[in-house]
């Protein structure tokens, strides 16, 4: 048989400590949090593992329109540098 979940948010705040076995003017006894970092363990998430800075720094050229704009910003600087492709001549103003 399945347990129904408590719906503490449907309740007055009075109920849900009523529920828990616990006052609003006390709080939890030190016997209580013992028995419940027992049974649930601390309220923490785990630590984020950390990223390097070059992984930072790569991360912000993951996005299409950055890589478009980066690859139009290289491609007339670095044409020149290329054996394969000589620069064109421009037709419009012979030398």
């Amino acid at each position: 048989m399945a347990s129904v979940a408590y719906a503490a948010w449907a309740e007055p705040v009075e109920a849900v400590a009523k529920h828990h076995g616990t006052s609003l003017k006390t709080g939890l006894s030190a016997k209580q949090v013992a028995a419940a970092r027992e049974a649930h363990g601390f309220n923490e998430l785990p630590p984020e593992e950390s990223k390097s800075m070059w992984a930072l720094v790569l991360e912000q050229f993951d996005d299409n329109l950055v890589k478009v704009c980066v690859r139009f910003t290289l491609h007339p600087s670095v044409r020149p540098l290329c054996p394969k492709h000589p620069p064109v001549a421009d037709s419009q103003h012979p030398p």
